[in-house]
């Protein structure tokens, strides 16, 4: 995904792929629909990027999903074929945090460049940490929160990690804020609350 000033869809590498780009470049600048998105909290999005995409790629076959750790074993000058091997929490930090943003991967890319957040207009940003309130709030732009009154929002379980990361994130603190420090600021994330995980 390359990002340059000429319009929303082409920053999203999407134009030459929709037939009704000049519709959807309507929809995602102007003001006649409703445009909400979820955002998380950066400290958890690396921990879960981490856990997914690092961690827990024992045992997996699939190439696309090994792909991401391959690229990170190539840059610690790992074998990537190797995938079953460790990469610890602060090596990933490490490796995250050397590379441009706009370049790295979407797993960890920061997410004002994933959601265009400087080129779409959006009306609500919602946080997945109050995503059951956030996703009522559209609803109710929608005006479906009336008819799914009933509808219970199931509650979030905490995530469960393989180990905790409240000491790495302490000890990466100052990298993981320099790299993420446009998603702290827009969406108003506290940098320097360590969240318990």
């Amino acid at each position: 995904m390359r990002v340059h000033n000429t319009g929303v869809l082409k920053d999203l590498a999407l134009r030459k792929l929709l037939p009704n780009y000049k519709l959807i470049h309507e929809i995602l600048t102007g003001d006649v629909y409703f445009k909400f998105v979820f955002v998380r909290n950066p400290y958890l999005r690396l921990i879960s990027a981490y856990e997914n995409k690092i961690n827990r790629m024992i045992g997996k076959t699939d190439l696309w999903e090994k792909k991401p750790k391959a690229e990170v074993l190539r840059a610690l000058q790992k074998d990537p074929s190797q995938i079953n091997q460790p990469v610890s929490f602060s090596a990933f930090v490490d490796f995250v945090t050397s590379q441009d943003p706009v370049l790295s991967n979407g797993h960890w890319r920061p997410q004002h460049l994933v959601i265009a957040s400087d080129k779409i207009s959006y009306d609500f940003i919602g946080r997945l940490e109050n995503f059951t309130n956030d996703i009522e709030f559209c609803f109710s732009k929608f005006g479906f929160l009336s008819e799914i009154s009933s509808f219970e929002m199931p509650e979030r379980k905490k995530t469960q990690y393989t180990k905790s990361y409240s000491k790495e994130l302490a000890i990466n603190k100052n990298k993981i804020i320099k790299f993420y420090k446009n998603d702290f600021k827009r969406f108003r994330y506290d940098e320097h609350h360590i969240p318990d995980c």
